[in-house]
């Protein structure tokens, strides 16, 4: 198979997974694995399908003539589904199929990209819903099952199940290096097997509970198995879907501080312990940080209570705080550095991007300008230039080598850094000539004849 992306390392299992139990409507599973497979779907894309990225860095493989987007957990019986927005992003027209192969029109209704999680909702009275496991917390070492459909089998729509167990709690994965930026938090790693087709999908304890959404593998060059990465299923994120639900989004804590992480060398100069790193670099005028009086060279030791260790460690904490209440900030302070407690009332974060983006369509791709929003999203490390969100396949722009997040930085050696200046370039090109385009991975020659969409 060809992997494609600008992260070669960060990527989606180039195997079809090892699937310890995979089964067709009707043979033997566990009864409780039995049950929680009815609460899979398979979410499809009925029109035209555009490579999308994964989350975050992670990209997925191409998957010769299949539409399987990723897989989705039914969350009530009346036709709601959470599925990855990663899966989805970018499709107008969407499916689900049940695990009896019954196939629904499914309609996106909200998303939170920054926490890669979609819902969408079919017309359906009688559907399966996994039951949420409420108690005890997931711990490492226990095993779990996940589930959901491998898209290597084009024209097999019917789930699989793998078995594993929990590596860990709490993982962030932050790929972009920039401690600023947005990423997927409180992950629960397993080495239970996923390949393309299963984000989205669900793990799952032994009695059949939910105990987290599959998100994605980082598997490093090299390596014959991947680690695999699953959004918790617990209490936060119920509220959250609620919200969303409600139309109110999904509610996340802001505290409005920069951070930077100080060296091993620079925590022994100062005088604190190793594991205190973490450093406010800068405050948001008038933020919950500044109002609170948080200055810039403080080191933040505890959130609440909690210690931490890592700007993504501190990113997760914050996210997960509840806007309009009452955070503790433990933090160093000084030389030497004496303890403090300041009392902060949480903010809400705005979401990256408001109204709908501009895009232009053209040869096969669609464009947008780079904003904050969009580079957090897909890792885009250029501020400049045009970004490509959307490839047909096949296509002029396909066949002459873009993919989706490459950043289209010239245009027939004619410097372009906004849409507006892509379009001013090409407005006046023949339908039929060849364009030169230059993008950080090198230069593409698209071809014409299919015109500007």
């Amino acid at each position: 198979m060809k992997v494609t992306g600008r992260h070669s390392r960060f990527m989606w299992a180039v195997a079809i997974a090892l699937v310890t139990a995979a089964a067709a409507p009707g043979e033997t599973v566990p009864a409780a694995l039995g049950q929680a497979r009815k609460g899979v779907v398979t979410v499809c894309a009925t029109g035209s399908t555009l490579r999308r990225p994964g989350p975050v860095g992670f990209f997925q493989e191409e998957t010769e003539g299949s539409n399987i987007l990723g897989s989705g957990i039914v969350l009530s019986g009346d036709g709601v589904i959470l599925t990855a927005y990663h899966a989805v992003s970018g499709i107008s027209e969407l499916s689900a199929v049940l695990w009896d192969l019954t196939e629904l029109k499914a309609t996106l209704v909200a998303a939170e990209p920054g926490l890669d999680i979609a819902l969408l909702r079919v017309q359906s009275v009688d559907l399966a819903p996994i039951p949420w496991r409420k108690a005890p917390p997931p711990s490492p070492g226990e095993i779990v099952f996940a589930i959901g459909t491998p898209g290597v089998f084009p024209n097999d729509l019917t789930s699989s199940v793998s078995r594993g167990v929990i590596s860990s709690l709490h993982r962030s994965l932050d790929v972009s290096g920039d401690p600023e930026a947005q990423f997927m938090a409180d992950l629960i790693e397993t080495d239970a097997q996923l390949s393309p087709g299963e984000s989205g999908g669900a793990l799952v304890d032994e009695q059949g509970r939910l105990v987290g959404m599959c998100l994605a593998v980082y598997h490093p060059t090299g390596a014959i198995r991947g680690r695999a990465f699953a959004l918790a299923a617990d209490d936060w994120l119920r509220k959250g879907i609620d919200s969303m639900l409600l139309g109110g989004g999904f509610p996340l804590g802001r505290l409005g501080v920069h951070i930077g992480s100080f060296s091993l060398e620079s925590t022994r100069r100062l005088g604190v312990a190793p594991q205190y790193r973490i450093h406010v670099s800068a405050v948001d005028r008038g933020g919950p940080a500044e109002v609170a009086g948080l200055t810039r060279g403080d080191i933040i030791t505890h959130v609440n209570g909690q210690e931490v260790r890592s700007p993504s460690e501190f990113r997760r904490l914050e996210m997960r705080l509840v806007p309009k209440t009452a955070a503790k900030v433990a933090i160093l302070r000084g030389k030497p550095p004496k303890p403090f407690e300041l009392a902060l009332v949480v903010a809400e974060q705005e979401p990256p991007e408001r109204g709908k983006p501009v895009e232009f369509g053209w040869r096969g791709m669609r464009l947008r300008d780079i904003d904050e929003g969009l580079r957090r999203e897909m890792s885009i490390p250029n501020k400049t230039g045009v970004a490509v969100v959307g490839i047909e396949r096949p296509g002029n722009a396909f066949v002459a080598g873009l993919r989706l997040g490459d950043v289209i930085s010239e245009v027939n050696n004619t410097p372009v850094d906004t849409l507006a200046q892509f379009e001013a370039a090409v407005k006046n090109i023949s339908a039929s000539n060849v364009v030169r385009v230059k993008t950080g991975e090198g230069i593409g020659h698209i071809q014409g004849d299919d015109g500007r969409e």
